[in-house]
């Protein structure tokens, strides 16, 4: 006896319509959890990236401290070592730079590079940020006009409301 030889063809014609109902409802939520995980990967991938970039910053910053207050040790200057030993001290509880700059002239340039860099850093991940996101709701909206076009208002009903909250 073949499996499915008790029923109709009638209830075959309807079994294979559930069948097909139901691939192609979890082929589309598996488009769009895969377009969601990429997206989600994309953004932590930016993000660490650019935080890995911001921490060599500081740590560039640091080290650039340390030669400095080598310099001003080899040439004897008390004040300026003073002044090196006290930013150095300020930056290892801080990691930020404050909103004046020392009026060291040699630390003031550090800071101002140092702040030049960091809004370089921060302007670009927010650019790529939006670029991403853009990206993405063109995506989702060429998903969206496939199922439109395909009559599955409600699949696409679904995607609206992940381009709303994107």
């Amino acid at each position: 006896m073949r499996m499915g030889s008790h029923l109709t063809s009638g209830a075959r014609f309807a079994a294979i319509i559930v069948l097909i109902f139901l691939f192609c409802t979890s082929t589309f939520s598996s488009d769009l959890d895969d377009l969601k995980l990429k997206h989600k990967a994309s953004v932590d991938q930016l993000v660490a990236d650019n935080g890995a970039k911001r921490a060599m910053l500081k740590l560039d910053y640091a080290k650039a401290l340390q030669n400095l207050l080598t310099q001003v040790k080899i040439q004897g200057s008390f004040e300026k070592a003073k002044a090196v030993s006290a930013e150095i001290e300020r930056w290892e509880t801080e990691q930020k730079i404050p909103e004046k700059n020392s009026d060291l002239t040699e630390i003031a340039r550090f800071q101002e590079a140092y702040t030049k860099q960091e809004t370089a850093y921060k302007l670009e991940k927010a650019r790529l940020v939006v670029a991403l996101k853009e990206n993405y709701d063109k995506a989702l909206a060429k998903m969206q006009a496939e199922l439109v076009k395909n009559d599955k208002m409600d699949e696409a009903e679904k995607i609206q409301a992940e381009r709303d909250n994107a």
